[in-house]
């Protein structure tokens, strides 16, 4: 529910009878789990894995969601390893930030986010990769034969959130 609350354009406002904005797809924390300002992508990745059978193509529509996260600013990201990024998911907030804040930072990160896009496209495309890897496997041990396969990744990435982390104070 709160997901789709998160998604929701009203964001859950009367929905179910629960208090609106119980989720939203962007904002800034202040927080001891950074030492410095670290920004966490949810991307929503798109694939059609194609499966070609006597020269016959059938596209196979598969999604996947990715937590990215970079220190430091989009003109210098210095990216995390997944691992770093999906401890960011369970840090929480220690300090207060004014709602103009909490804006501005997240607007920083729109703002450069064509200097991030390469970034993200190669990890849409390597997720990619390690998804035909496990459709292989699972063909293989089903003993499927005469049928290639390959993964074309949807670019660019659906952005589901933008959480902005900085250092406590």
């Amino acid at each position: 529910y709160i997901m789709e609350a998160a998604l929701d354009p009203l964001n859950g406002a009367g929905a179910q009878g629960l208090a609106p904005q119980l989720a939203r797809r962007c904002g800034a924390i202040r927080t001891g789990a950074v030492s410095k300002r670290t920004t966490l992508l949810l991307l929503r990745l798109r694939y059609h894995i194609v499966a070609v059978h006597n020269e016959q193509e059938r596209p196979l529509l598969a999604e996947d969601t990715l937590a990215l996260a970079f220190a430091g600013a989009p003109q210098n990201a210095e990216w995390l390893d997944p691992a770093a990024a999906e401890q960011l998911l369970l840090a929480y907030p220690e300090a207060n930030i004014s709602p103009e804040q909490a804006s501005d930072f997240v607007r920083k990160v729109e703002e450069g986010f064509d200097l991030l896009r390469p970034m993200v496209e190669q990890a849409a495309r390597q997720r990619g990769e390690e998804l035909l890897e496990a459709h292989h496997r699972v063909r293989k041990a089903s003993k499927v034969r005469n049928v290639r396969y390959r993964v074309e990744a949807q670019l660019p990435p659906d952005v589901l959130g933008i959480y902005v982390y900085l250092p406590k104070v």
